[in-house]
C-alpha cells in the first residue's frame, strides 16, 4: 500500500523488491549497538540500587542513635529527632530517583534512536548493493510506482538521468496503459527511484522516500 503525503504518495517499503539480505557483519553491528544501549542502562540502575541502599543504611543509623536516645529523654521525642534528620534525607533520595528514572528513560529512547538509525543505514547500504547489481531495478521502481497509480492518468515519469536511456528503451512494454506518459531525465532524482506525476498528484518512488517512511513506521519521528 502506498501512504499518502498531501498530494504525495509514497511506495510502502514493503512494495519494494524483497530478494535483499542483510549481511552478518551488519547484523552483529546492530547487536553490539544493542548490548551498548542495554549495558548503559544497567548502569544506571546500579547507580539507583547503590544510592537506595546508602539510605536504608543511613535511616537504620539514625534509628539506633534515635533509640539510644530514646533511653534518655523519652521514645516520642527520639521519634521525632529521627523524623526530622530523615527529611532532608528522603528529599534527596526523591530527587536521585527522579533523576535515575529520567536517566533510564534518556538512555531507552537514545539506545532506540541509535538502533533505527542504524538499521536504516544499514538498509541504505544494503539496497544500494543489490540494486547496483539488478539491471532491470529502474525497470522495478517505475512499474511498482505505476501500479500504485492504478488507473489514474499519468502525465509523467521523472526519472534518474542515468536510467533514461534503458527505460526509453522499453518504453512500450514499461508503461503499457500509460504510454501518453512523458519520460522525462531529471537530475533531482537518484538512480533507480521515479516520481510518477499524476492529474491529482504524484507518487514518490524514490529510495530514500522508502528509507525515510521505514524509519517512519520503525518509530523514529515520534522518538526525534
Amino acid at each position: 500500500m502506498a501512504a499518502a503525503v498531501g498530494g504525495w504518495e509514497r511506495v510502502s517499503f514493503e512494495e519494494l523488491p524483497r530478494a535483499l539480505h542483510q549481511p552478518v557483519g551488519e547484523a552483529q553491528a546492530e547487536r553490539e549497538a544493542a548490548a551498548s544501549g542495554y549495558e548503559s542502562i544497567r548502569a544506571v540502575e546500579r547507580e539507583a540500587e547503590a544510592i537506595l541502599l546508602a539510605a536504608r543504611e543511613a535511616a537504620r543509623q539514625i534509628e539506633r542513635e534515635a533509640e539510644q536516645e530514646g533511653r534518655a529523654k523519652g521514645r516520642q521525642d527520639a521519634m521525632d529527632e529521627a523524623r526530622r534528620r530523615l527529611e532532608p534525607l528522603e528529599a534527596s533520595l526523591r530527587e536521585a530517583c527522579r533523576q535515575v528514572a529520567a536517566a533510564r528513560q534518556a538512555v531507552i529512547m537514545n539506545t532506540e534512536t541509535e538502533l533505527v538509525d542504524l538499521a536504516v543505514t544499514v538498509a541504505e547500504r544494503v539496497l544500494r548493493s543489490e540494486l547496483g547489481a539488478c539491471r532491470d531495478a529502474a525497470s522495478q521502481f517505475v512499474r511498482t510506482a505505476l501500479e500504485v497509480a492504478g488507473s489514474r492518468k499519468v502525465i509523467a515519469i521523472r526519472v534518474n538521468p542515468g536510467d533514461y536511456e534503458s527505460l526509453a528503451e522499453h518504453r512500450g512494454e514499461l508503461l503499457g496503459s500509460h504510454e501518453a506518459a512523458r519520460l522525462i531525465p531529471d537530475p533531482a532524482i537518484s538512480s533507480w527511484g521515479c516520481v510518477v506525476e499524476l492529474e491529482t498528484g504524484l507518487v514518490d518512488a524514490r529510495l530514500e522516500s522508502q528509507l525515510q517512511e521505514a524509519a517512519r513506521l520503525l518509530g523514529r519521528d515520534e522518538m526525534s
